[in-house]
């Protein structure tokens, strides 16, 4: 893909995002204390310029995640708001850009995330301790991630962290969308055809939403989030 065209894709997925009507979210409508909607689009718009450039290395085989602690330090607002957004959107971006088959490309997400490249994994723990310094989760702000070192892949490293996080955590829940395949990317992007993409995010939102009543509503977002760049960018 065009590294330009990846960057369109990717501001219109985060904005779009953010603007879409979600119960419970901070969107068009309503902002959630905290998170005001003007943030997540800075945030979107500011994160682009690292997906084209991921975008035009890839004759190189750069790391997934080799521009992720970059990008939240740029896009960073009052506090880290879009960390699990590019924690989704540079494995999808990369996986198509890879990927010509809309069938096949959450598929090849897995099998990147999958394939052995343990700087890949330390890419992912410098961004939690990157992300997480403006938490006011105690135990987030002072993770270090030195129990999580030996990860041979960024896919390892969330099976050992759903291994040692209690049970409903968010970083348990986001683990175990990768354990079962990315079944809420799988039903956005499924979900999403042809125009009127935001009245069809509300539709699937409300609708998975209800199906998966305790998971966390960020983690649905994030992976509409990546559902809609990938519907976006094979339009």
């Amino acid at each position: 893909m065009d590294p330009d065209k990846v960057q369109d894709f990717v501001t219109m997925a985060f904005c779009l995002e953010a603007i879409s009507d979600k119960e419970g979210c901070t969107t068009r409508f309503s902002d959630i204390p905290g998170k005001p909607l003007e943030s997540f689009i800075r945030s979107g718009i500011k994160s682009g310029k690292f997906f084209r450039l991921l975008a035009s290395e890839m004759k190189d085989k750069p790391d997934i995640f080799g521009h992720l602690v970059e990008t939240i330090i740029e896009s960073r607002g009052s506090k880290t708001i879009n960390f699990g957004l590019l924690e989704i959107m540079f494995p999808a971006v990369y996986a198509r850009i890879l990927c010509n088959d809309r069938e096949k490309v959450v598929d090849t997400i897995l099998s990147i995330m999958k394939k052995d490249n343990q700087r890949d994994a330390m890419n992912l723990i410098e961004a939690r301790k990157e992300a997480w310094k403006t938490s006011v989760n105690e135990n987030k702000r002072d993770f270090s991630g030195q129990e999580f070192r030996e990860a041979r892949s960024p896919y390892r490293l969330y099976m050992m962290l759903m291994k040692r996080c209690p049970e409903g955590d968010s970083n348990c829940q986001w683990a175990e969308q990768y354990e079962r395949g990315l079944p809420l990317l799988r039903a956005f992007f499924e979900d999403f055809k042809g125009k009127q993409l935001l009245e069809q995010v509300k539709a699937s939102f409300d609708r998975i939403r209800l199906e998966n009543p305790d998971l966390r509503l960020g983690i649905i977002a994030d992976m509409c989030a990546a559902a809609i760049f990938l519907h976006l960018s094979f339009e």
